[in-house]
């Protein structure tokens, strides 16, 4: 018997039925709600407007009729960490194309109510085809899309956390810039300019930091066998995500699994063979204190589409 897909929806889709609000005759659907969100495209904290572009999972399952549409979104829900970075690529480019064609460009300024800097364009991939729950996540599910709903019970401060390091040569005024993989920063050994070894030190006024904040995710008493303690499950969300949902917030979240290692020390590179699990949040999407469902209109494209 063959084991039935973990992101293929329950009943059969009608092209006709759920993607009739999708096509246009003049724009595709998600071009027009590009050009929309552009237009109304909020200033982030460090002065770079975001755009977050909600991709409801069913719309990408029904793309085409040849079958695309199902290795798509088979590669997106057991791939996200390759396929999301390709899609927001695609989506900034466009955006640049849209944004430099806009009323008044000619002017040097941008026109038709657009921001004058090129918002950075980010996707929310929601609505997967089935709920993951919190007790039976299991290494199969390890960097692959889930959705989760609970209830949030604890949201941390904002933790600064280092994109990029900025380092700068002790014998020379040679500079370098070193990309955070992982949480690990790689010191460079030898300076680009004199050869110095050993002499290049970190400047973290200089350094590029983005905000991140650890929330506590709780099965909903409904949602709790008899007799059972509530399971928890860590999230991690980043940058305009922050803040976006507060204790006691019902939401249904989408991310990505993760299994992150222990250090033994915080001060040494060891680690345990035990990892911590934890969800790097895509998308929050907040219900009614009565039943857990997506927020309505929440394929609407929006920069606070995870806020109620």
């Amino acid at each position: 018997m063959k084991e039935p897909d973990a992101f293929d929806y329950p009943d059969e889709l009608d092209p006709e039925r759920d993607h009739e609000h999708v096509r246009d005759e003049e724009d595709p659907y998600y071009l027009l709600l590009l050009k929309n969100a552009l237009e109304n495209a909020p200033v982030a904290r460090r002065g770079i407007p975001i755009v977050n572009i909600a991709l409801n999972f069913k719309h990408l399952r029904l793309f085409h009729e040849d079958g695309q549409g199902r290795k798509l979104s088979r590669q997106l829900g057991n791939f996200p960490s390759q396929f999301i970075p390709i899609i927001d690529l695609v989506l900034n480019e466009e955006a640049a194309d849209i944004w430099a064609a806009g009323p008044g460009m000619e002017d040097g300024a941008a026109g038709g109510g657009m921001p004058p800097i090129t918002p950075v364009v980010r996707t929310r991939v929601w609505n997967l085809p089935q709920f993951n729950e919190m007790r039976r996540m299991e290494i199969s599910h390890i960097d692959r899309l889930v959705s989760i709903r609970g209830m949030v019970v604890r949201a941390s401060s904002i933790i600064p956390e280092m994109r990029r390091a900025f380092y700068r040569c002790a014998a020379c005024p040679g500079t370098m810039e070193v990309e955070v993989d992982r949480g690990r920063v790689e010191e460079p050994g030898v300076c680009g300019e004199c050869g110095g070894k050993g002499t290049m030190e970190i400047v973290h006024n200089r350094s590029s930091f983005t905000d991140k904040q650890l929330v506590k995710l709780q099965e909903a008493p409904e949602c709790v066998p008899e007799g059972e303690t509530p399971a928890q499950i860590a999230l991690y969300v980043y940058e305009e995500m922050v803040d976006a949902v507060v204790p006691g917030d019902r939401v249904v979240v989408t991310g990505i699994f993760r299994a992150l290692p222990i250090r033994l020390n915080p001060r040494t590179r060891s680690i345990r063979s035990v990892f911590n699990t934890v969800v790097d949040v895509i998308h929050f999407a907040k219900s009614d204190k009565e039943r857990l469902a997506t927020m309505e209109g929440g394929e609407g494209s929006s920069s606070r589409e995870y806020s109620p």
